[in-house]
């Protein structure tokens, strides 16, 4: 089967829930030529999926070499980095593909949560303030697709809203009702 079909046959399999045949196409197409750059990137994806981070950190690490100023690649070696523990390399990755893309909400939240875990939440905090103006459906699917960044996500709302016996970030009403909706909470 040519490199295309295989890599296409791949995004199916994933979209259908076949995460592990996913990454078996995903093989298959890049031993066939595909390109190596989309192949790690996507295969890294499906790993992360079943949550095998050594995995998918060694294929996003692979993409960064391949392309060092993509963001995405960045971005998602930085969610394998935090999946796996290592928050402050996280950070830095997360830190890097917001540089390479300006206005990367995915890239802000994930390091929101980074330094959540790490009990840093002023700059967590900080890091939510600017995402509140842009919370959308892409942020939402994010968030529902992570259930760390979700529990985090409540972390930092308690030190926004001062319910934490730390220095409460100032927000309007309207800020703290819009947080609370795209977290799942009745304002």
């Amino acid at each position: 089967m040519p490199a295309k079909e295989l890599f296409e046959e791949a995004q199916v399999l994933f979209i259908e829930g076949n995460i592990q045949g996913s990454i078996e196409s995903f093989t298959k197409a890049l031993d066939a030529g595909y390109d190596p750059f989309v192949i790690h990137l996507s295969r890294g994806v499906a790993y992360l999926r079943i949550e095998a981070t050594d995995k998918a950190a060694e294929d996003f690490g692979k993409a960064v070499l391949l392309k060092i100023d993509n963001p995405r690649a960045y971005f998602y070696r930085g969610m394998a980095a935090m999946m796996s523990g290592k928050n402050e390399a996280a950070i830095l990755d997360f830190n890097k593909a917001m540089d390479l893309k300006a206005g990367f909400s995915l890239a802000l939240l994930a390091r929101a949560t980074a330094y959540s875990l790490l009990n840093r939440m002023e700059e967590a905090a900080a890091d939510v303030m600017k995402l509140v103006p842009h919370l959308d459906s892409n942020l939402q699917s994010f968030v529902d697709t992570y259930g760390l960044v979700r529990t985090e996500m409540w972390k930092v709302m308690a030190e926004v809203s001062g319910e934490r016996p730390r220095k409460a970030i100032e927000m309007t009403p309207e800020e703290m009702e819009k947080l609370k909706k795209f977290l799942g909470q009745k304002a």
